[in-house]
């Protein structure tokens, strides 16, 4: 079945709450995020580079809590991230050099706004070259995710819960953004979605 069809001359939509609009969080000129999800609670959380913002409904208040890691010195080290993901009480992150995790009670109990976050996938350390690459996606308690090893090679994993890494694909594609659907595992570059199916690439939508 193919065909073209025009909004309101070959098909119409009707529905109460057609045009209506809320403000979640009020708008501020030094806002600017580009990572944003709402927690469990109904709260809103945002990705802002090495730190977390937390929002209330209807709220321009806000909590921070900065992004980094601990070392036993006591010395504290910002991590900067370009990607954040939410599933049930865990706040994934992701940048090129790291994969980690916040669990979201740590943010409301910690006793400042620095957290200590978790390496959830670890690179390999004995690989200078080694990556994360393209935006990862989690679905329940299932994460998809890459890796560049070195240039232009690609491995693609899933990883559920704490269990060891799955790949699902090696090879030379890079996949700019990964999701999960039902427990099938696809990539988009651009407007066409593919799926990942036994280490190979099929199925374009």
């Amino acid at each position: 079945l193919t065909g073209s069809a025009m909004f309101n001359i070959d098909y119409t939509t009707d529905f109460e709450t057609e045009g209506r609009e809320t403000t979640m969080v009020p708008p501020a000129d030094y806002q600017s995020y580009n990572e944003f999800e709402i927690l469990p609670d109904g709260r809103y959380i945002f990705l802002d580079g090495n730190s977390l913002k937390i929002f209330s409904s209807g709220s321009s208040s806000y909590e921070e809590y900065y992004l980094g890691e601990l070392f036993d010195d006591g010395n504290y080290n910002n991590r900067y991230y370009s990607y954040l993901l939410v599933a049930e009480n865990t706040v994934y992150l992701q940048s090129s050099q790291y994969l980690s995790k916040v669990n979201i009670s740590e943010l409301s109990n910690s006793e400042s706004n620095y957290i200590n976050v978790q390496e959830h996938v670890e690179l390999d350390s004995q690989n200078p070259n080694d990556e994360f690459r393209g935006r990862p996606h989690i679905e329940n308690e299932t994460i998809i995710y890459s890796i560049s090893p070195s240039q232009n090679t690609y491995k693609t994993y899933t990883k559920e819960g704490e269990d060891d890494p799955v790949e699902i694909y090696s090879g030379n594609t890079y996949f700019e953004r990964l999701f999960l659907f039902n427990g099938r595992t696809y990539y988009t570059n651009g407007d066409t979605i593919n799926e990942i199916y036994n280490g190979q690439i099929s199925n374009s939508i």
